[in-house]
């Protein structure tokens, strides 16, 4: 609580360099999201979301085999 995004997208990583995250936010800026992107998120989703974007994205983040 009190925490943006990044700050915990840093902290977790500092934990675990390998975490996936992803961007979900009903308001991003202009920019905003590339810059979170480039910061480490794996992926945007803009809320409100239908679950089939969010398959969508968890199957492009899942690893191959």
């Amino acid at each position: 609580p009190g925490k943006r995004g990044i700050e915990l997208l840093r902290e977790l990583k500092q934990m675990n360099r390998g975490v996936i995250a992803i961007l979900c936010s009903g308001y991003v800026r202009e920019g905003s999201a590339d810059q979170l992107l480039a910061e480490g998120f794996r992926a945007q989703l803009s809320k409100p979301y239908r679950m089939t974007d969010l398959e969508r994205v968890l199957d492009e983040l899942r690893p191959r085999k």
